[in-house]
């Protein structure tokens, strides 16, 4: 479980640092795939460097594609 929420609050950051400025949403963010590309590289990274191979947890690309995937379509919901 600590794992799990430490990951999402990593991936939450990710997301927040690309996406927010001075608290409110940039304008029109989901639609810029050259700002998802770098969030999803980024959460790509991590999940490889930090939960994969430090935790020693063996996700596999799909299964990291998923959870980069639904992470950014929730925080498409989340960050209007």
């Amino acid at each position: 479980k600590e794992t799990a929420l430490d990951t999402a609050l990593v991936i939450d950051s990710i997301i927040s640092k690309y996406v927010l400025d001075s608290g409110q949403a940039v304008v029109d963010w989901p639609a810029k795939s050259n700002l998802i590309g770098k969030i999803k590289i980024e959460i790509e990274d991590y999940l490889i460097d930090e939960v994969k191979r430090k935790y020693d947890i063996p996700l596999t690309f799909d299964e990291m594609d998923q959870i980069i995937d639904r992470s950014v379509d929730v925080a498409k919901l989340w960050f209007k």
